[in-house]
C-alpha cells in the first residue's frame, strides 16, 4: 500500500513524507520457515532454538518483557509446551533484537517510535493491547488508549478482512 499508493494517494503520500516507518518483515524467520516445510503447514508458533532435549524453540509473543509469565496470561514455562514463554523476558534472540532496536530509536531521551503493529498471518488477526490479562480496561491503560487501539484494529481489519480483539483473547 505504502509503495503503490505513493504516486496516487495523497494521504499514502502524506503518510510516508512525514513519518519514519520501520518494517521488520519477519520476527521469526526460522520458526516460519520451519512451519512453510515439507508437505503442507505444521502449525509451528516457536522459533527454532534448542530447548535442550525438549522440543525447540520459545514462542516469542510471550517472551517480551513487560508483565512476564506473570498473572492471567496464556503462557507456560513448560519448554515442551506449544506456549513456552522462554527462560527469561527476553531470552529468545529474535525478542532480544526487537527490544534493541526500539531502545536504540531514543533520540534525546524521547522514544521516535510512536506505533507498532505485528501482524499474524496465521490467525488472521489485528491484535491490540493487553494479552496479560482478561480486564477489559486494566489499571495500566486508559480508556482513550484502548480506544485507539480498538479503533486502529477495526479500521485495518477492514482493509484486509482480518479480525480484531484483545491479545488475551486469542491466546
Amino acid at each position: 500500500m505504502l509503495t503503490a499508493g505513493y504516486a496516487s494517494d495523497p494521504a499514502v503520500r502524506r503518510l510516508v513524507d512525514e513519518r519514519t516507518i520501520w518494517i521488520i518483515f519477519a520476527v521469526n524467520p526460522d520458526g516460519w520457515a520451519y512451519d512453510i516445510s515439507g508437505d503442507g503447514y505444521h502449525s509451528w508458533r516457536k522459533n527454532r532454538q534448542p530447548n535442550g532435549d525438549y522440543n525447540p524453540g520459545t514462542d516469542l509473543n510471550r517472551n517480551y518483557g513487560y508483565k512476564w509469565g506473570c498473572c492471567q496470561g496464556d503462557s507456560s514455562g513448560e519448554p515442551y509446551d506449544w506456549n513456552y514463554r522462554g527462560s527469561a523476558p527476553f531470552s529468545a534472540p529474535e525478542t532480544q533484537a526487537v527490544a534493541d532496536f526500539v531502545k536504540s530509536r531514543v533520540v534525546n531521551g524521547v522514544q521516535q517510535i510512536k506505533t507498532h503493529v505485528t501482524f499474524h498471518t496465521h490467525g488472521e488477526l489485528i491484535l491490540y493491547p493487553l494479552a496479560y490479562t482478561m480486564e477489559y480496561l486494566p489499571p495500566d491503560m486508559n480508556p482513550d488508549d484502548y480506544e485507539v487501539f480498538r479503533s486502529m484494529a477495526q479500521t485495518m481489519a477492514s482493509m484486509n478482512g482480518y479480525t480484531p480483539g484483545e491479545s488475551s483473547h486469542y491466546a
